[in-house]
């Protein structure tokens, strides 16, 4: 008689049944993508900060200069109706005026014109404060510049660091 065979090697996917195996299989899986989530988020959130390190102070310079020019632009336009001889608190729809500008000059957070005695005559926020340029008269624009570092923006793009980090550590 033909001698028997040994008993038969056993397969993969049978090595692989049972609790405990897919636990051996998957743990060390589920860990490898924590950790590459972990580590995709900080070297992410970290190179956001030292970009933000180093373009702060020209975003911040950048940020003054286009809010001065502003100022000194809506200014002159304030002086030559004043060297008119239009009195500034005559001046028709200034408010909009400047609400105009704060909308399309993303460097201005909020204009204010004050008259010779303090007072506002118009403003696109209650508390407008910042570089005062002079009209004549006592009278001036104030020019409160935007933040440098569009907070919501970088709210936003830390969100999305995070996001994507989650994403690589699932797909990894």
């Amino acid at each position: 008689a033909p001698p028997r065979p040994g008993p038969r090697p056993m397969s993969a996917p049978a090595l692989l049944s049972g609790r405990a195996a897919r636990t051996r299989v998957w743990a060390p899986a589920l860990l490898a993508a924590l950790a590459l989530t972990l580590a995709v988020g900080i070297a992410g959130q970290l190179m956001l900060r030292a970009g933000l390190a180093y373009s702060v102070p020209i975003l911040t310079e950048s940020t003054r200069s286009g809010a001065a020019a502003v100022g000194q632009a809506v200014a002159g336009q304030f002086a030559r109706a004043q060297a008119l001889g239009i009195p500034l608190a005559q001046l028709p729809e200034v408010e909009p005026y400047l609400a105009r500008i704060v909308r399309e000059a993303p460097q201005v957070r909020a204009l204010a014109l004050v008259d010779g005695e303090g007072r506002i005559l118009a403003a696109t926020a209650p508390d407008a404060t910042g570089e005062r340029f002079a009209i004549g008269g006592g009278a001036a624009l104030v020019v409160e510049a935007a933040s440098p570092l569009f907070d919501d923006a970088m709210q936003r793009l830390s969100v999305a660091l995070w996001l994507a980090a989650l994403l690589a550590g699932g797909i990894g």
